[in-house]
This record gives structure tokens, C-alpha cells and sequence, in this order.
């Protein structure tokens, strides 16, 4: 039977970059080495690919699904990667690089643009599930959204909207359908609702949040802290659920439907019953749990005969800044487009002259009065 849904964690003990566990039985599935992953990195790319950032360096670690072929490919970051997303399409992969978003093509590596997104470093980025905004969170304590637009460099950047609830560095944060629940070390839990830029909810728990994540249907999310707690707190009623079973702060948290999957400092990724809090199964690792996520695993995956004609996609070395020759191209495209523009605003005009005739009369007739005008005029001045 083809495992669809799986646990993927990476740790820090560098001895397996990503790791992929069946959530049913908590065995084992496949693993991934080579260098590991800086917190909140870890993406996929139509299910081809798996992307993620190093810790330890300024490059990105890229793997296919096609495990017969395992190997790490690397490619180098314009700097040090603190966060990472790709769109759900695929198409766009946006990384938080100090105060900055960079946003990148995925099938041809083209850089679209950088932008200064905050005045602290930037700490999660997401994207709406349409793709076409990017969402960031920084030590600031600040959210805004971002659309993809801004990130051409002939536009302005500006949010759509910004969120400024917090006080203190915001520590996590997710974003499920229109709703945006973000995490600070203040203890401060916010939900904003991306249609009407409002603040729906806000949650003071007191004490040092890590991670949140929300359930598909909206109703509940799900707080982790770094005395090892985990709360399901209800959006419906307020009432909470406590899990207990780390001995370390909670990293990071995933939801599905029915199951939580948590990553601790304690060396563990916990797998638990979503709705009523009991431990299904452990996943033990060789140092802290820094990335956890529910999501999908090819079901051919492992098959060398099923994958041997599957084409791949596209994915190219991100471009690392621009290059003469882009900012050129840019430029003379954008005159291109002005001149354009301007011809076709034009020509209305000229055809209006040609429509509007005047008479030879009429226009002796000003001829005379603009010979007097002038005769007048000169007289006034060389009587002065």
C-alpha cells in the first residue's frame, strides 16, 4: 500500500540532513544527508524536490524524491538563510536573508527582486495559499504582507498591510487560508485575518512561545513552549488541551487533519492524536529537532522502474545578485513599454487636428488680430 502522508524532521546532529518517517507505525522511511538545515527552511517543490538552507553556510541544499539518485546538490545564497518558503505552485521560492526578502524564479534560478522588508532580522516567511503574496516576521515584532509585484525592481516596495501587535521578536509563525497567527517571546499569540487586515484574535499566555501552527478547518491552533508544553487552544470556545511529553522547548509544530507532529529540543519529533492529546508515537533523533512538517511523500518515490521516465522539474541555481545586463535589459524594457505608451496616447490627438479644419478666412482673420496685438503692445512699451 503507498504511504501518502508522512513525518518529515531534520535535526542538528548533521549525521542525516532530512529524515522521512511513516506516521502510522513511526518506522523509517528514507533519509537525506549532507550538511543540516537552518530552522524554518525546510520546502518542497511540486513534489519533486525537497529545498531547504544550510545552518552552517550560505547555500541551499536541494534533494529528489528519486532515491536512487540520492545526492545533495548545493548552490550558493546571496547570504545567510534564516527562513524559506516556496510557493504552492512551485514557481516562486522567497528566503529571509537578514533585514531582507529575496525572491527567486524556480525554473530559472532569475533573481525578481530584493527588498528591505524590516529594520531587525527577518525570522519566518510564508506564502497566501494562492502564491501571489509573501508574508514575513521579524525580530522587529512586526508582520507584513508583501505582493509578489513589489519585488520587480522598477516598483516601490510597499505592504499590503502590516501587523504590529507585538511587542517582542516574533518567533513563528503560519498562515492557513485567510487567517495569518503569529508567536512572540512575549508570550503573545495574534490571529489577523488577511481580508480585512483586522486582528480577530489575541491570546496572552505569559510565558515564552517557540512554535504555532493551526488545524486545516481554522477552528484551533496549537502552542508550543519553551518550558517543553504543547496547548490546543480552541478558537471556538477558548478551552485548551495540554500535551505533555518533551523535556525540552518545542521547536516547531506541523498539523494535518487528525495528527500533530512536534520537534523538540530533547532529541525527539513526538507524533500525537490532534484532538485529544495522546502520544502516538516517538521519533528519536541524534540532536535537537530543528524542522517538522506533515506533507505528502510520492508514493513512487523508493521505485527506480516507476521514476526511471518521470521528467523532472526544472530547477535552476538561484542567481545570487543581479547582473549588468539585467538591470539593462530591465531598463530598456520599461522605456520600451513608456514609449509605448505615450504613442498611444498620441494619436487620438493627431487624428483630432486632422478632423478639426479651419477655414482660410478664419485663420486670416486671426492673423490680423495678432499683427494688432502686437502693434498695441509695442506702442505701451515705448511709452513707458
Amino acid at each position: 500500500m503507498a504511504v501518502r502522508n508522512v513525518a518529515y524532521t531534520t535535526d542538528g546532529a548533521g549525521n542525516y540532513n532530512v529524515r522521512v518517517w511513516n506516521l502510522e507505525t513511526g518506522g523509517p522511511l528514507s533519509c537525506y544527508t549532507g550538511g543540516v538545515s537552518q530552522p524554518r527552511t525546510l520546502s518542497f517543490i511540486k513534489g519533486d524536490y525537497i529545498l531547504s538552507a544550510q545552518k552552517d553556510k550560505t547555500a541551499f541544499s536541494l534533494w529528489s524524491f528519486r532515491q536512487y539518485e540520492q545526492s545533495t546538490r548545493r548552490f550558493a545564497a546571496p547570504d545567510k538563510v534564516r527562513a524559506l518558503a516556496v510557493s504552492p505552485s512551485g514557481n516562486h521560492c522567497v528566503a529571509g536573508i537578514g533585514c531582507e526578502l529575496y525572491l527567486w524564479e524556480v525554473s530559472t534560478g532569475a533573481l525578481i527582486g530584493s527588498i528591505q522588508a524590516h529594520f531587525q532580522p527577518v525570522t519566518v516567511v510564508k506564502f497566501t495559499d494562492d502564491g501571489t503574496s509573501v508574508i514575513s516576521a521579524s525580530h522587529d515584532s512586526s508582520v507584513s504582507v508583501w505582493p509578489i509585484d513589489c519585488f520587480h525592481p522598477d516598483e516601490i516596495p510597499e505592504p499590503d498591510m502590516t501587523f504590529k501587535d507585538h511587542n517582542q521578536a516574533i518567533q513563528d509563525m503560519c498562515v492557513v487560508g485567510s487567517l495569518v497567527t503569529s508567536v512572540s517571546s512575549a508570550g503573545l499569540l495574534t490571529v489577523h485575518s488577511l481580508q480585512t487586515g483586522c486582528l480577530e484574535y489575541r491570546k496572552f499566555f505569559g510565558k515564552v512561545i517557540d512554535s504555532v501552527d493551526m488545524t486545516p478547518s481554522m477552528d484551533a491552533v496549537f502552542v508550543g513552549f519553551k518550558e517543553g508544553t504543547i496547548v490546543r487552544l480552541s478558537l471556538k470556545d477558548e478551552s485548551q488541551l495540554e500535551f505533555v511529553g518533551h523535556n525540552g522547548p518545542v521547536r516547531c509544530l506541523s498539523v494535518s487533519t487528525h495528527l500533530l507532529l512536534s520537534g523538540s529540543d530533547d532529541a525527539t519529533a513526538r507524533i500525537w492524536d490532534a484532538e485529544h492529546g495522546h502520544l502516538l508515537q516517538t521519533l528519536r533523533h541524534d540532536g535537537a529537532v530543528t524542522n517538522v512538517r506533515i506533507a505528502s511523500f510520492p508514493s513512487n518515490a523508493l521505485s527506480k522502474e516507476a521514476n526511471k521516465s518521470k521528467a523532472l522539474a526544472s530547477v535552476c541555481n538561484f542567481q545570487r545578485a543581479f547582473s549588468k545586463s539585467d538591470v539593462t535589459r530591465q531598463s530598456h524594457d520599461r522605456l520600451e513599454e513608456e514609449q509605448e505608451n505615450v504613442a498611444i496616447e498620441v494619436k487620438p490627438c493627431e487624428r483630432a487636428q486632422e478632423e478639426l479644419s479651419i477655414p482660410p478666412q478664419t485663420r486670416d482673420m486671426m492673423k490680423k488680430i495678432a499683427i494688432a496685438n502686437t502693434d498695441i503692445v509695442n506702442f505701451v512699451v515705448a511709452s513707458l
